[in-house]
């Protein structure tokens, strides 16, 4: 299958004070077939969210490349790609005008389209729709419409120009439990109608393993296991990995992961820990893993992780 986006040694670091950087991307590479979705997994302040604004074009990688279709779109602002490429964020309120009611947010896209009036009226209707927005809801402003039906409308906005990318950054997260699964079944109905790439960003372990087709799980700024789904949360290879997933629930009370525990804090990015980074955390870590420079490696069919006990 091709891949519709592919990361090369990505790097994003953030200037603190004249003498400290934050690294908040450390040399991260991936990919994501066409008309699939990769989970981005792991803490806050992993990078996750950061690679997704690196890719849509809102900040600037330090280096590495991003690829679009094969071109290289590393230095592209949003603007140049903002048919292509889109996002859901994660707050569906603060990401919407309060001063425009639903159908103008929704129009806000499509404002420049050299289309005519019913034309655009007739997407908006359309994709009005696909999300189950009603006429009525569409005459109101944010204040006015619950979480649920807000990020209704902020999924329209990034959809009405039929982009072939849209990185969905927590977009569940700020809702009530049984909005959660409305919208995830909701992205995923019209991921199968539209044919549209995602970048699901979440640390909502049990959506991830219902919605995505691939999984990275990131720890400070590295991804430390990419593979299938099934793989990753039926046989994760990483220390971290198991660490964050056997804290998921099923539904299944007969079912019980084994508990992994780390120990202590996750350490700042700014001073990071030499060798591989979880290794002052690890359970398994052995003396040359505060020395030894971590890289992904081939553990099964498409599964990969970066820890010297896999070696």
């Amino acid at each position: 299958m091709n891949a519709l986006i592919k990361v090369k040694n990505l790097h994003k670091n953030f200037r603190v004070n004249s003498k400290e950087t934050l690294k908040a991307v450390n040399n991260v590479s991936f990919e994501i077939d066409k008309g699939k979705t990769l989970g981005l997994i792991g803490e806050s302040g992993s990078g996750k969210t950061t690679i997704g604004r690196c890719i849509i074009g809102l900040i600037e990688p330090t280096s590495g490349e991003i690829f679009l279709n094969g071109e290289n779109i590393t230095n592209y602002k949003l603007s140049q790609h903002q048919k292509t490429l889109q996002m859901v964020f994660q707050d569906p309120y603060d990401s919407l005008n309060p001063r425009l009611t639903a159908f103008n947010s929704i129009m806000d896209s499509i404002r420049n389209e050299s289309l005519s009036k019913r034309s655009k009226i007739e997407l908006i209707q359309d994709i009005a729709h696909r999300v189950e927005l009603t006429a009525d809801e569409l005459e109101l402003f944010p204040h006015q419409l619950s979480g649920g039906q807000q990020q209704r409308v902020g999924i329209a906005r990034a959809m009405i120009n039929k982009p072939t990318l849209i990185v969905l950054d927590e977009p569940t997260t700020a809702l009530d439990i049984t909005i959660r699964s409305r919208i995830t079944d909701l992205l995923i109905d019209l991921q199968k109608q539209l044919g549209i790439t995602y970048l699901y960003i979440s640390h909502d372990l049990s959506t991830v393993e219902y919605i995505c087709d691939k999984v990275a799980i990131m720890y400070l700024g590295k991804i430390v296991e990419y593979g299938d789904k099934n793989d990753v949360f039926n046989n994760p290879k990483h220390p971290y990995s198991k660490a964050l997933l056997s804290s998921v629930l099923y539904p299944d009370p007969d079912f019980q992961r084994k508990k992994y525990e780390l120990e202590g804090e996750i350490p700042s990015p700014i001073d990071l820990p030499s060798g591989c980074t979880l290794h002052p955390r690890c359970p398994e870590a052995i003396e040359k893993c505060s020395s030894w420079e971590p890289e992904l490696i081939t553990v099964a069919h498409n599964h990969t992780s970066s820890c010297l006990m896999n070696t």
